[in-house]
């Protein structure tokens, strides 16, 4: 049981911590060296979720999902919440990566099968990932409609949420030519960041503001 709980110390530690590379880098090789593949699979998929989050913190992408597709690997059996943040991560990812076609194979029956699960919080995070990945793809009807989605499910949860696709708003007004519109609702969305406390952006809201700062200086 020592070996387990010292893993576990360190992979919080870690994840707690992960802001501060070197210290939570160091924490998690630890970890990693303590980590036996005959543990139990939740704990193992902590370790691999933790991973991810220290990986995309680097700004490593592609090797970020693979620590997110090993976290699904281990959790499908054991933990579904485990395994749909993982899985999410995941799209995120393929969007970082510039594979909106991956984001949406994978995005699109997830998010049907949230709604079945009832699981509002994880689809409202899902479907703004969806959202980006059509507007970069271009596929614009389905993104509108993406769109209208995540308001009416923004409005059950909790309106604040859609600070989260702010950036997405600002592309798609840029989208439609609108370029004074997507000028005030991009600085609107660095307002909000700044006031959160959020310097920089998640990897798919990155993706879609480069693309967006492209578009708007036309």
């Amino acid at each position: 049981e020592q070996p387990r709980s010292h893993y576990y110390a360190l992979v919080q530690f870690a994840l707690t911590w992960r802001a501060d590379g070197p210290a939570a880098h160091a924490a998690f090789e630890a970890a990693r060296r303590l980590e036996d593949p005959l543990w139990p699979a939740r704990l193992v998929a902590h370790g691999a979720l933790t991973e991810g989050a220290l990986l995309v913190g680097a700004g490593r992408f592609v090797e970020a999902r693979a620590a997110y597709q090993r976290a699904v690997r281990l959790a499908l059996t054991t933990s579904e919440r485990q395994a749909l943040a993982a899985t999410v991560n995941v799209v995120e990812l393929d969007i970082a990566c510039g594979d909106t076609q991956a984001a949406l194979q994978l995005g699109r029956p997830l998010a049907v099968s949230l709604h079945h699960m009832g699981r509002r919080e994880t689809r409202f995070e899902l479907l703004g990932l969806i959202f980006s990945a059509l507007l970069l793809n271009g596929e614009l009807e389905e993104a509108k409609m993406t769109g209208r989605e995540l308001y009416s499910l923004a409005v059950q949860l909790d309106p604040s949420k859609l600070h989260a696709v702010i950036d997405a708003m600002a592309f798609l007004a840029c989208i439609e030519q609108r370029f004074e519109d997507a000028r005030r609702i991009a600085s609107f969305a660095d307002q909000t960041h700044q006031s959160r406390g959020q310097s920089g952006r998640r990897p798919a809201r990155s993706e879609e503001r480069r693309v967006g700062k492209e578009c708007r200086s036309r």
